[in-house]
């Protein structure tokens, strides 16, 4: 499994061009083995293809306890791209998700381009936000 994890960090920050402090950061608050969904080979050298974290969250609306998935973190090994091994894995996240309880999804991306494929997985667009600012 730590082959795994620092597998998914070092594509983390290749893909979205993350410094190792923030991606070191960001899993020390919400990676857990039961939030980490990937897909590897199963020959030697194994080698990550595509994963995502899925983390869950409770929250209250008009009086509703309901369970939110988030996913983040969504990536695809360059070297295993155009085989629809995201779809793949998407889509059963989400299948598990409403199976075990959980009312909605959601996802951010900054990449306009990413729109249209998260919406053919139910997503929907509900803000526009053109600049974001860490510290």
């Amino acid at each position: 499994m730590d082959e795994m994890i620092n597998q998914y960090k070092n594509l983390w920050q290749k893909i979205f061009q993350d410094n190792a402090r923030f991606v070191d950061n960001y899993f020390a608050l919400f990676f857990n083995e039961q939030s980490f969904k990937y897909l590897a080979t199963t020959f030697p050298p194994i080698e990550l293809q595509a994963c995502l974290l899925n983390c869950g969250y409770d929250f209250l609306w008009q009086n509703q306890n309901l369970k939110l998935a988030y996913l983040s973190g969504i990536l695809t090994n360059e070297k295993f791209r155009k085989q629809g091994l995201a779809n793949r894995l998407i889509s059963q996240t989400l299948r598990d998700d409403f199976k075990d309880n959980y009312s909605l999804a959601a996802l951010i991306t900054f990449d306009e381009n990413l729109v249209k494929y998260y919406q053919k997985f139910g997503f929907v667009s509900v803000g526009d936000r053109k600049e974001a600012v860490f510290n």
